[in-house]
């Protein structure tokens, strides 16, 4: 989580570019995807000034799963929706680039 600063999370495409995706700030959060499914980054997350986070660790997290489960059901729902509003935000992208 992004305690304060800006991070810009950006795609390398196969042609060598970099493709800007969105810029997070305080509150927001980013790397759940391979925080969840234990797989590679999707992305880069590079801050763009003086930045501080707030990490949490696998083995914490799934020691907190153990013991507060109810606090984690409200985590991963969060999680849940975040994903969601983004995955709704790069379809209308998508549906956007198709009409032009």
């Amino acid at each position: 989580m992004i305690a304060n600063g800006l991070v810009r999370i950006s795609l390398h495409t196969p042609e060598n570019h970099t493709l800007h995706l969105t810029t997070l700030g305080q509150g927001q959060y980013f790397g759940e995807i391979s925080f969840v499914d234990l797989q590679n980054h999707t992305a880069d997350a590079i801050a763009t000034e003086d930045t501080q986070l707030i990490c949490i660790h696998r083995s914490d997290f799934d020691d907190l799963s153990e013991n507060q489960a109810l606090t984690m059901q409200k985590v991963f729902a969060n999680i849940s929706l975040s994903l969601l509003h983004r995955l709704r935000h790069t379809t209308d992208e998508l549906r956007h680039l198709m009409d032009d």
